[in-house]
């Protein structure tokens, strides 16, 4: 599949497969661990960087700087489950109980509009 590359990142295997199933559907998608992704994807090119709830503010900390030290820089989306989380670096909040429909189009949207 052509089109744009998402890499996921969050700590509940079964999301993160959800997500996978969910994310597949309209782009090229990877979805991992903190860990796994810095050993299995160090320079895997990625357009949009979605971070889920399930990261510690550490980890999240850590992927927010990841994203923005690549050429050009990533787009970051975050999911939100019941708190939310507060980024001046996110591009987009998305509230993860509402469905998988907000998260597609939110990314779609990402996509087409300016890197800041």
């Amino acid at each position: 599949m052509n089109g744009p590359t998402i890499l996921c990142l969050g700590n509940d295997e079964s999301l993160l497969q959800t997500r996978t199933m969910v994310l597949q559907t309209r782009f090229v998608c990877h979805c991992a661990t903190i860990l796994e992704a810095a050993t299995r994807w160090p320079g895997c090119p990625f357009d949009v960087l979605v971070l889920c709830h399930t990261l510690s503010d550490k980890e999240f900390d850590e992927a927010e700087r990841y994203a923005q030290q690549r050429t050009p820089p990533a787009h970051l989306l975050v999911l939100q489950a019941t708190r939310p989380v507060h980024s001046a670096r996110a591009a987009r909040a998305v509230r993860n109980l509402d469905g998988p429909e907000p998260l597609l189009r939110a990314i779609t949207e990402l996509m087409r509009a300016p890197q800041a």
